[in-house]
């Protein structure tokens, strides 16, 4: 039976996995318009048997133009009666403690 993948909910393909000595031509040329999704960077990875979830030794790189943080900020109400006031929690990569602490006006509120 032939499968139409323009009626598939989602799909699972193999991944594949390129020499570092390419890298260029990877960003550079057709590479990048024959691939199905938008390429915008790529990830290094030592070569060995691939280990799924978190690996310290993985490096992604994007061009400057592409590089973006993720960051999540909770605003926090401080201070009691009177004079209370907002700070706001900066936390990047899932981390339990905030990175940083940000100033919040009243346009951070809304």
């Amino acid at each position: 039976m032939k499968t139409r993948k323009t009626q598939e909910l989602f799909s699972v393909r193999p991944k594949q996995f390129f020499d570092i000595s390419i890298s260029r031509k990877l960003l550079e040329g057709n590479f990048a318009k024959e691939v199905s999704h938008e390429l915008d960077g790529l990830i290094f990875q030592p070569i060995g048997k691939y280990k799924p979830g978190r690996c310290d030794d993985i490096l992604k790189w994007k061009p400057p133009s592409l590089n973006s943080m993720d960051f999540q900020l909770k605003i926090m109400g401080l201070g009691e009666e009177l004079l209370p006031w907002n700070v706001g929690l900066l936390y990047v990569g899932g981390c339990e403690r905030p990175f940083a602490q940000v100033k919040v006006t009243k346009e951070t509120v809304q």
